[in-house]
């Protein structure tokens, strides 16, 4: 058709009908590209419609799968909004237990306050163990108190009866002292005639056999003489170790455990009081410390079993205070009190120190000597005293004054 328009336009040689034909021919040669890409998109969108096929397939698997994937994410959304329920929960009881935690931790502290070692259940626990041992140890005294006292009674009564001997004792002793008076002038007559005698005897030699039988007499006259002054002298000794009861039932006897019983330390005495006043007394004793301690109650009972060793205790005491009246006044200690009691030298040193603490620091130091310093007994007037105890044994007393006369005179 394009070559009828060129012959009819080639023999009307019109330049219109050209400029169409040319302008068609353009037009003609773009549709044709237009239709062979048209093709080819064709071809190409069959070609990918082919291969979309399994796609489409693989989409719809999945979007199946989506479907159940949405089915399951709608139920763990169900699950979720419940388990956020009870995570609300389980928050709410987090801070109820957070709470409870609070309140036990206050608790556990209040209870370890209450029963710690300075809390109040403690201190009361103790205080009531201290209570029950108290109450123990005072049933225990008490029981032992009432055997005292039974002991007691009977001691009374023995003290008594012994009380009464003494009483005959003393009378008898009155008249045995009358009567000894009376030997003792009957002695010294008979004295004088046996003088008498011996000076016959001596001019008379033929009346020796009557002067010895008359001397013998006499002698015989002397022995109950002998006999009574025993007897006195056993008599004077009783005397002197009568105590305080023996002359009246008024008297009240104080005494220590500490010196003769060797306790020293251990707090404890004895006493002896009318009967009328014994309430009062344990009454005032009650004010006062309560009871001595059970312990040394009892040991005190076993002391009485040791009077042996504790006169040989007497008996060493007393050549120790000899040995130190002897040699302290060689070491320069001359101004001694009489030692009367106990065991213990109390010396005036105010001519070697005014100060009795620093002299008896500087003996320890340079002699090994221990000395007490007065001011422990005097705070006033004890600067110029010191106190030697010779309760020690005897070498060590010998020992000690040796070192002192070495020391002073150094």
């Amino acid at each position: 058709m394009l070559d009828v328009f060129k012959n009819i336009a080639g023999g009307g040689k019109s330049k219109i009908v050209q400029q169409q034909c040319d302008e068609l021919e353009r037009l003609l040669a773009a549709t044709r590209e237009e239709r062979a890409a048209s093709s080819a998109m064709l071809t190409a969108l069959t070609t990918g419609t082919a291969k979309l096929k399994p796609l489409s397939k693989s989409v719809e698997q999945v979007a199946e799968k989506a479907i159940g994937m949405t089915a399951k994410l709608e139920e763990i959304t169900t699950r979720l909004t419940a388990l956020d329920d009870r995570s609300r929960e389980i928050a709410h009881i987090d801070k109820g237990l957070k709470a409870a935690t609070e309140a036990a931790k206050l608790a556990e502290q209040a209870v370890q306050k209450a029963i710690g070692r300075d809390g109040e259940l403690t201190k009361h626990r103790e205080a009531i163990q201290q209570l029950s041992s108290q109450a123990l140890q005072t049933q225990a005294s008490l029981d032992t108190l009432k055997k005292e006292h039974a002991a007691l009674e009977e001691f009374r009564s023995e003290l008594r009866e012994a009380q009464n001997d003494v009483k005959q004792s003393i009378g008898h002793a009155g008249a045995l002292r009358g009567e000894l008076d009376q030997i003792r002038a009957t002695a010294s007559s008979l004295a004088q005639d046996y003088t008498k005698i011996r000076e016959i005897s001596r001019e008379a030699r033929e009346g020796t056999t009557a002067a010895m039988v008359t001397i013998k007499e006499i002698e015989k006259k002397l022995e109950p003489l002998a006999q009574l002054h025993e007897l006195s002298q056993s008599t004077e000794e009783r005397l002197t170790a009568i105590s305080a009861l023996a002359f009246g039932n008024d008297a009240i006897v104080i005494n220590s455990f500490s010196k003769f019983f060797s306790m020293m330390g251990w707090r404890l005495g004895w006493m002896v009081v009318p009967e009328e006043l014994f309430r009062s007394v344990d009454c005032l004793s009650q004010n006062l410390y309560i009871s001595a301690p059970t312990l040394s109650q009892r040991a005190a009972l076993k002391a009485f079993d040791c009077m042996p060793e504790l006169q040989a205790n007497v008996q060493r005491f007393a050549r120790n205070r000899a040995y130190l009246l002897e040699h302290l006044p060689r070491a320069g200690f001359d101004r001694l009190a009489p030692a009367d009691g106990a065991f213990y030298l109390y010396a005036d040193v105010r001519h070697l120190t005014n100060d009795s603490e620093e002299f008896c620091r500087r003996i320890l130091a340079d002699t090994g000597v221990a000395v007490t310093p007065g001011v422990d007994f005097d705070p006033m007037r004890g600067s110029g005293f010191v106190r030697f105890s010779y309760a020690g044994a005897e070498n060590h007393m010998a020992e000690a004054a040796h070192r002192l006369e070495a020391w002073r005179r150094h």
